[in-house]
């Protein structure tokens, strides 16, 4: 995928891209600012770039220490890791922490939620169900403690479709007391360890299903609203909606591309994830 946080490389900085009569972008004066800045890559790109678009990842089924080689190679936007954590320095190493805390305390929150709760119920056995909820009181109040806040802003665009991850409104504003720190993070590096069964960990591998859920997910989400409105952008259409015969040649006509698919090619040099 594109690499949408990579700074300019040193062949378009070589020709002057960026170095206009006018000011440079933020994020280009940060960089200039305070040298080469290789870790801005594309680390927030982790999810996105282990999700395959045509079905289950590879990485749901490979070894952690398989899928850690991997993680930990250089990427071709320039990227020196697909994560921070792959760095030496704690620092990095930390902001990359940060950024599973900070999902880890919005996966734990949503299943508090009272919709999610409805769905758990119904879904699973009221025993595990039980377990799960055990789990999230006991270990959400460490998580939060080990986060450290950061300040939100107003999203839009495609920003507001994803909807950034709110800060916990129950973490401290201020960073947190060493010793305590140490303790709440004891217990998460304790919880991380698979020797012992996590129903928050069975409950994200199940959701997730290698990431075909999510795609699934959005790609139904789609075919949904055009059923209903998949004409309305077209003067020609009678109606907003999509007919049975509307979509029963869609059917036909895809049928009739072959397996090439629309400009499509049979190359054997495609990744096996995009095959």
């Amino acid at each position: 995928m594109s690499d949408d946080f990579a700074m300019f490389s040193q062949a378009a900085a070589a020709k002057g891209v960026g170095k206009g009569d006018g000011p440079p972008p933020a994020k280009v004066a940060r960089q200039e600012a305070g040298g080469p800045r290789a870790y801005l890559k594309c680390f927030e790109t982790l999810a996105p770039q282990m999700l395959n678009a045509y079905g289950e990842a590879k990485y749901a089924k490979m070894a952690d220490e398989d899928v850690w080689k991997h993680m930990s190679t250089e990427l071709k936007s320039g990227a020196m890791w697909m994560t921070e954590c792959a760095a030496i320095d704690p620092e990095r190493r930390g902001t990359a922490t940060n950024r599973w805390l900070q999902v880890q305390i919005a996966f734990c929150k949503q299943q508090q939620s009272v919709s999610q709760r409805q769905k758990n119920a119904f879904l699973k056995l009221p025993d595990k169900l039980a377990c799960l909820y055990d789990e999230i009181d006991r270990i959400l109040p460490s998580l939060e403690y080990c986060l450290a806040p950061k300040k939100s802003s107003p999203k839009s665009g495609s920003s507001a479709l994803r909807s950034g991850v709110a800060v916990s409104e129950t973490s401290s504003a201020a960073a947190g007391d060493p010793p305590e720190l140490d303790r709440h993070a004891k217990i998460v590096y304790d919880w991380l360890d698979i020797k012992t069964a996590s129903y928050i960990r069975m409950v994200q591998a199940w959701h997730a299903g290698g990431g075909l859920s999510f795609v699934a997910s959005v790609h139904h989400r789609a075919t949904q609203c055009f059923l209903y409105y998949g004409n309305s952008l077209h003067q020609t259409a009678s109606q907003n909606y999509i007919t049975l015969g509307d979509f029963q040649e869609c059917i036909r006509k895809r049928h009739e591309i072959g397996h090439t698919g629309i400009g499509g090619t049979d190359d054997s040099s495609v990744p096996g994830d995009w095959s």
